[in-house]
């Protein structure tokens, strides 16, 4: 498992990493893989999906997917953080507050 430290250190994963969590601020959802693209936040889709396997392997976030016919596939926005201080900066963003 990588550390979020080390995967953050990288200035490609920071990019998308941050395109991911301001995107989320501002949409209230996860953009889809072509949206980091156009956005310039990566050269690619595929660019995008190592990237993202990075933030997941540092359980930074979590990627859902469907199993279809014993087949394992991504979901398009099934993009979630899971790391807590970037879940709190969305729900301020959004003036939520977290039930406690």
């Amino acid at each position: 498992m990588r550390e979020a430290q080390n995967v953050l250190a990288n200035p490609h994963t920071q990019q998308i990493w941050h395109f991911l969590v301001t995107y989320i601020k501002q949409h209230g959802y996860a953009p889809a893989m072509i949206e980091f693209v156009a956005a310039g936040a990566a050269s690619s889709t595929s660019v995008v999906t190592r990237h993202l396997k990075y933030l997941e392997d540092a359980n930074l976030i979590l990627r859902q997917r469907s199993h279809r016919g014993g087949v394992s596939q991504q979901l398009g926005r099934g993009l979630k953080i899971i790391d807590s201080e970037a879940l709190e900066g969305i729900r301020e963003h959004r003036g939520e507050k977290e039930n406690s």
